[in-house]
């Protein structure tokens, strides 16, 4: 158990080799990740190999071929606005191991959600937006503006006195039993 190994080898580095026992253990745990084409995790071994051997290059080298034509991609969308590309050709990337050269990712996808969010929104699709505020609730104004309007607060099970509604995130609600679709703009 290589991760486990360094891991408990982070909170003895000054004693004896530890340090150089726990780069020694990233850079085989790196090599197994590759093995296994996990490029995204052995990058972050390689990254905590520090030194050892060649490990820099290889970090380097597996974040290039993880992170390279996504990042492109990306960027190149970013430059046009178009923000739904952007969401889509980030999403599926590990954003715990980012190295330098790449370590804008995890803004450029929250700015691209947040913008993509607020189109929907103003295109009349809260419930599309709501999927990329939710992925961003910590960003800018998300949780106290974007989140806090009616059609997002109206959402629940609301029991009156001889009245039971159900306001669904998909724009469905069910009112005394009775389905239905709502907006509800402001």
């Amino acid at each position: 158990d290589l991760a486990g190994a360094i891991e408990l080898l982070d909170g003895i580095t000054a004693y004896q080799d530890a340090a150089r026992k726990k780069q020694e253990y990233a850079y085989q745990a790196a090599v197994a990740a590759l093995e296994y084409n996990d490029l995204a995790t052995a990058s972050a071994f390689f990254v905590q190999a520090g030194d050892y051997q060649d490990a820099r290059a290889l970090a380097q080298n597996a974040a290039d071929q993880y992170y390279a034509d996504a990042y492109e991609a990306a960027v190149a969308a970013m430059e046009r606005q178009d923000y739904k590309t952007v969401t889509e050709v980030l999403s599926p990337l590990s954003q715990e191991y980012l190295t330098g050269k790449y370590a804008d990712i995890p803004n450029m996808y929250k700015e691209a959600c947040y913008q993509y969010a607020n189109a929907l929104y103003r295109d009349k699709k809260p419930f599309e937006a709501l999927k990329y505020y939710r992925q961003i609730l910590d960003y800018k104004d998300v949780k106290e503006t974007r989140l806090n309007r009616f059609v997002y607060n109206v959402m629940g099970t609301w029991t009156g006195k001889d009245t039971e509604m159900e306001f669904r995130e998909d724009g469905t609600c069910v009112i005394d039993g009775r389905k239905y679709y709502y907006y509800a703009p402001n």
